[in-house]
Order: C-alpha cells, then structure tokens, then sequence
C-alpha cells in the first residue's frame, strides 16, 4: 500500500535506547536469559551469542551508500552511470533495457511502475531508468516518480535472475539508437573491498545537509565530524 512505516524505523531506535536507559536508571532488570530467548525466538539461532568487547563500536561495522536507494540496486545503477558515458548518449533513443542480477535483488527490489518514492527506492527497474534519465541516483530522483521520461525508460526495463551469479553485482544491456551496448560491475564504493574515501563520504555529507542547514553550517559540522 506504499506505507512509509520503514522511514520511522531510526527514530523507533533511539526511543528503545532512552527506554532502556531509563529503566535502567529506575532499577528495572529483566530475566538473565531474555536476550537468549529472544535469539532463539526472533533469529531461531541454535548458539550462544558472544557480547562485543568494550570499546568496540559494531556501528563502524555498517556502511555507507553512494545513491539514494536500496544497496541492491547500485549495482545495476553504477552499470547505467558507465554506460550514458559512452559515445553521444541520450535517453531518448534508448529501445531496450536488460538487467540481469542476483536472485536476492530480485526478490527484494520487484517493484514495478512504482507510485510512491518509498516504493520506487525498492525498485531495480526505477532505480536503473532513473539513473539513465538524470545522470544519477540522488534524493531527486523521487521527487516525480511520475517523470515521463523516467516512467518511459522503467516500463523497458526487463530483469533478469542471473543463476549463474554467486555474488552480488549486475550485468546492465541497452540497445540504443540500433546498437546494443553492456556494461558489468561485480564491486561498488561502499562494498567491503571498495569502500567509500573519505572525499567520497564527505561530499554525500555536504549534498544531503547543505539543502537544510545552508553551506556554512553544513561546513562547520563537517568539520567537527572530521
């Protein structure tokens, strides 16, 4: 039904975190094995869980996303970025689009002709006529999911499962202007391999807060968080 309930899911954790903090302080505890419990519940996990040694923070284990939209998708939009690079490009004379990715891609991010911004940032066939149309896959790119040139591209968009793929990564074919053109990429900034530089992450940085807080105040925190 196009729910944005998934976009509340952040602020839903720092309210647990001052919950529990707050019980805490109040001297509430709680069973010795409920965290077990919930293991087994929730997870079905078979093992003991190990606790993460003081001082190690698991969030620098996360990672961070070049484009606006599910990691699934980035693949195939980086294969799309390369291509519009090669020759005298233009979205108009594109015929035909083939994806062809991994099963989990295509399971999770099935969406087709999306209608709300939430709905198309889980859409392979979006993401990758979004990225042909504009030449990227920033936060604009939801703005209009309606964009006639976007909505004309996904609706030639066929994907693919490619059984053969073990690993994640896109295979990313257009037949444009009676020439068909592929491009393939197995990594992508942001992978454990490949992660973002630290340019990389500052620029994204100054993209996503400089349109609230304006480029001095964008700058001043940057500079503290450096």
């Amino acid at each position: 039904m196009g729910s944005v309930l998934r976009n509340t899911y952040p602020a839903h954790a720092v309210l647990l975190g001052m919950l529990s903090a707050a019980a805490a302080t109040a001297g509430f505890d709680m069973p010795d094995d409920a965290f077990e419990e919930g293991r087994r519940r929730v997870l079905r996990a078979t093992s003991s869980a190990s606790a993460t040694p003081s001082g190690q923070w698991t969030i620098l284990a996360g990672y961070l996303k070049p484009f606006a939209g599910v990691r699934h998708t980035h693949y195939g939009v980086e294969a799309a970025l390369r291509l519009r690079r090669l020759g005298a490009f233009t979205p108009e004379r594109i015929e035909a689009i083939r994806l062809r990715t991994y099963a989990e891609a295509v399971q999770y991010c099935g969406n087709r002709a999306p209608r709300t911004a939430i709905q198309a940032q889980f859409s392979l066939s979006y993401a990758i006529a979004a990225a042909l149309a504009l030449g990227d896959l920033g936060p604009n790119a939801y703005d209009d999911v309606d964009d006639p040139m976007i909505t004309r591209l996904e609706q030639r968009v066929v994907v693919e499962v490619d059984q053969d793929r073990l690993r994640r990564g896109a295979q990313l074919t257009i037949d444009i202007g009676g020439e068909s053109l592929t491009e393939s990429v197995d990594d992508i900034a942001g992978d454990p391999a490949m992660p973002m530089t630290r340019d990389q992450v500052v620029a994204k940085f100054h993209r996503y807060v400089e349109p609230m807080l304006g480029e001095r105040d964008a700058g001043s925190l940057g500079a503290v968080s450096a």
